[in-house]
């Protein structure tokens, strides 16, 4: 038996991958109470971590096209930091371990150097819905700061460290970080976001942003054709 000891991986690694993801905060356990659960019942290492992700799976089979949106800008921001990566090497720090052991007898080579980009547009362009497919495309995201939009906000993480998330991303004057640089880039971005997005209901700086286009029948008929070429 090899017993390989590494990082505490929900601590470090999973929890703020569920929190980066959206998951409900009521659905993730705590470190401690997680660890304590485990050490009574072996199983529920699995079920804390697959009851809050097929919670937000529910959400999203709810509202598939606004949930996404509303959960994206955070992950876009969690990836563009790097969380994603220290996240994996963290739960994966025991193979690493291990691997650093055997390294002297075995010649083994382990890589981690995720291409989260295409991961996230294979993600989405494999999403069904009733086994249909949704054909959420989005062409601008080799870009990611062009959706990074919010406030950046500490929390305390239920790994029981400080963290930082974006919050108030319905309140930005901006619908993306990129269409604060310049006025033309401004419109550019809001009407992107015109046809992407379904009409906003609030009365934000960008949602009256959004709202205005559609005072124009030309840009709605465009929008509803855009829509359809893009399976939205």
């Amino acid at each position: 038996m090899v017993k390989a000891n590494g990082y505490p991986g929900y601590k470090t690694g999973v929890i703020p991958i569920l929190e980066s993801l959206g998951c409900n905060p009521d659905d993730i356990m705590s470190y401690d109470d997680y660890a304590a659960a485990v050490k009574e019942d072996s199983s529920i290492a699995l079920s804390a971590i697959l009851t809050p992700v097929l919670n937000l799976l529910e959400e999203i089979y709810t509202d598939p096209v606004n949930k996404v949106f509303e959960i994206l800008p955070n992950i876009l921001y969690f990836i563009n930091n790097g969380g994603l990566q220290v996240c994996v090497e963290n739960t994966a720090q025991a193979i690493f371990v291990l691997l650093d052991t055997v390294r002297p007898i075995y010649d083994l080579e382990f890589s981690l150097n995720l291409d989260l980009t295409q991961i996230i547009i294979d993600a989405l362009a494999g999403l069904e819905i009733n086994g249909e497919p949704v054909n959420l495309k989005i062409p601008f995201l080799y870009d990611f700061n062009m959706l990074t939009v919010g406030t950046v906000t500490p929390y305390t993480s239920k790994s029981g460290e400080k963290a930082y998330r974006l919050e108030n991303i319905d309140q930005a004057d901006f619908v993306t970080d990129y269409a604060s640089t310049d006025p033309s880039e401004d419109i550019a971005e809001s009407f992107t976001y015109f046809v992407l997005w379904d009409a906003p209901e609030g009365d934000a700086v960008w949602e009256e942003k959004l709202n205005f286009f559609y005072r124009y029948p030309e840009l709605v008929e465009f929008r509803t054709q855009a829509r359809a070429r893009l399976g939205l």
